[in-house]
Order: structure tokens, then C-alpha cells, then sequence
């Protein structure tokens, strides 16, 4: 068996359906379907073992409860295929895609391979597309290339654009974690790319990210923020380091870049209305990892070509973490109150970056 698809299920009958037809139908046909169900108290389960009787690629797995992250680990567990991949319950897989990967792998020895996807806002009715330039990688050098090429077409951080090496993963002991679950697919990749010896980018579309519920854009508060921040910001310069890329003037941009989108993420995250913080609270929390001496420094070099990151350097040049608290305060209200006005900031964001 060549492949191991593996996807961790919760709660998921609206979407289920058309996820399962576009990985059912696909024009490869050597793979295991390996679903975990992370204790659905709707009818996916019945959905999935209907399918399950009539295709038997399907292995259907329960578990209790506990995270996106242990479901995955758990499918990891259970996988036989030569190579994982992994599809979100409310996607959607192009129906050749993995015909195309597998074509690829047959030319080329692999440990990773990478393509593009659609990255679809229901809600508000629009579309962008991230994909890499069709690169082979099998040294350091190359690969060293092939990771800032990733990175600067928006296509490193997923976890359901890539295939990976079964043993890769294994060996190296890399699982996602679910102390960060928000952020487990990034964590993932990080770690293991770090261990890839050869490295492949297709330049076709192969995936449709749908995202959906406006109100999640809003309500969602990640509680263990602080450390899922410092994580993340550990991780990236573990990966830079490691690839030497520092010494790259486009992977200095990228890293100012997504500085940013962590730093205004962080600050969304802290003034959503499920936060519990008190003001001051909030004003430490910004004083030391927002305002702090080796931020301003990236955010001084960062060049800003959306409204939303010129608001977030207008509030950061005042040096008040309250002023800060203030325009993000304003920015969840209107997001709450004027979904529409919000939809126009956050599409020219994406156009422009993502």
C-alpha cells in the first residue's frame, strides 16, 4: 500500500459527505482511508460506516473526546501506507491529486512532497490561491532553497498539502502536540522538514481549505495563547537556524512577515470577547511580547501594504499597550457589529499576503 489518508472527525455530518466522495473517487486508488473519530455526538460515525460497507479502504477508529492532535498521532499509529497525507473533515481533494503526487514519487525518491490549494471563504464568497514552484530538492542546499520557496508561496504550514514518508515520522519520533492544538500542523512541520532529505514542490492546485462560520473568526479564544505564541516563535527560529537561512535576504523578509501575522494574531486572540483577562492583564501581556526592544526592531522593517497592517503598526508606534488595547477592542466590535466592513479588510489582507 502506497498511501495512508488519515483524518481526525468530529462532529462533521454536514461536511462529511462531500470530503469522503472526493477522496473516494480519486483517479489513484492504492490507499487506506483511516478516520478517528475524536467523540462525535452527531451522525458522522453512521455516515462513515455506510460508506464503509461498500469501500473497504475505509478504517473507521472511536476514541473519547480528547483533540484534533491525539486522533491524529492515534491515525499515525494505525497507518500502513508508504506514505501519509491527511484531509480536514470539511475539505475537499481535487480528484487527480494524488495520481499526481504518486506519478511524481515514481520519478522521484522523496521525503516530503508539497503542492498548492485553494484557500476558500465561504462566508464571504471569495477564494485565493497558494501554491509552490515545481522544485526538486536532495541536498542541503537545495533543500535549504525549496523551504524558503515554501514559505514565501504560503504553503508550509498546512499539514493536508503534503505527503509525507511513513518512516520519516516514525523514526524521528515526530506526532503533533496536543499541548498546541491550534497550531499542531505548523508545530509538525516544523520539526520533521528538519529531518527531510529530499524535498518536492508540484506547482498544481491539488486541495480546497474551506473555511467557514464567520462567528468562529471571532469567538474562538485560544487560552493557552502565551506559550502557543512562544512555541511558535521557538519553532520558526529552530527551523531558520537549522537551514541557515538568516543569511537569506527573502527568508529575512518572509520571517519580518509572518513576525507580524503572529504578532497581530496575538493581539486578536487577546481582546476576543471569551478572554478572561483583566485590562492590566492584557497591557503586561502586550508590553512584553508585543512592545518589547527585539519586536520593534522586525515591525520597523516590516513594510505594510494592507489597512489592517498599517492599523497594526499605527497602534504599535504609539508605545501604549492601553491605545493598543483600545484600536483592538474596536477592531472585535466591528467585527461583531459589521461583518460586512470586516469582510473588506480581511479579503485584501489575504490577496495580498496569503
Amino acid at each position: 500500500m502506497k498511501l495512508s489518508i488519515i483524518m481526525a472527525m468530529y462532529n462533521a455530518e454536514k461536511y462529511i459527505k462531500p470530503c469522503l466522495e472526493s477522496i473516494l473517487n480519486q483517479t489513484f486508488k492504492d490507499f487506506e482511508l483511516i478516520i478517528v473519530d475524536d467523540g462525535s455526538k452527531d451522525g458522522s460515525a453512521e455516515i462513515v460506516k455506510k460508506y464503509g460497507e461498500i469501500d473497504k479502504r475505509i478504517k473507521y477508529h472511536y476514541q473519547e473526546n480528547q483533540s484534533a492532535c491525539v486522533a491524529l498521532n492515534n491515525g499515525i499509529g494505525y497507518a500502513k501506507g508508504e506514505y501519509l497525507t491527511f484531509v480536514d473533515n470539511d475539505d475537499i481533494v481535487e480528484i487527480e491529486t494524488y495520481e499526481k503526487v504518486s506519478n511524481l514519487l515514481d520519478e522521484f525518491s522523496a521525503d516530503i512532497v508539497v503542492y498548492g490549494y485553494y484557500q476558500e471563504f465561504i462566508d464571504e464568497g471569495y477564494s485565493t490561491i497558494c501554491k509552490p514552484d515545481e522544485l526538486y530538492a536532495s541536498t542541503y542546499e537545495e533543500c535549504q532553497n525549496i523551504v524558503v520557496n515554501i514559505f514565501e508561496n504560503g504553503v508550509f504550514h498546512p499539514f493536508w498539502n503534503k505527503w509525507y514518508r511513513r518512516e520519516l515520522i516514525l523514526i524521528n519520533d515526530i506526532n503533533f502536540d496536543s499541548r498546541f492544538n491550534s497550531m499542531g500542523d505548523y508545530s509538525f512541520n516544523c520539526r520533521l522538514f528538519q529531518h527531510a532529505k529530499n524535498i518536492a514542490t508540484l506547482d498544481f492546485v491539488g486541495y480546497h481549505y474551506l473555511k467557514r462560520n464567520r462567528d468562529s473568526l471571532v469567538t474562538n479564544y485560544v487560552k493557552n495563547m502565551v506559550p502557543c505564541f512562544e512555541e511558535r516563535r521557538r519553532l520558526t527560529r529552530e527551523l531558520f537556524d537549522y537551514y541557515d537561512l538568516w543569511c537569506l535576504e527573502s527568508a529575512k523578509n518572509y520571517y519580518i512577515t509572518q513576525y507580524y501575522f503572529e504578532s497581530e494574531d496575538f493581539l486578536i486572540n487577546l481582546y476576543k470577547p471569551k478572554c478572561d483577562l483583566d485590562k492590566n492583564e492584557k497591557c503586561k501581556l502586550i508590553d512584553k511580547y508585543i512592545l518589547d526592544k527585539k519586536s520593534k526592531e522586525y515591525y520597523d522593517c516590516f513594510k505594510p501594504n494592507t489597512i489592517y497592517a498599517k492599523i497594526f503598526l499605527f497602534s504599535i508606534k504609539s508605545n501604549s499597550a492601553s491605545f493598543i488595547g483600545f484600536v483592538y477592542t474596536t477592531l472585535t466590535v466591528l467585527k461583531n457589529s459589521f461583518f460586512g466592513v470586516y469582510k473588506v479588510f480581511r479579503k485584501q489582507q489575504y490577496k495580498k499576503y496569503k
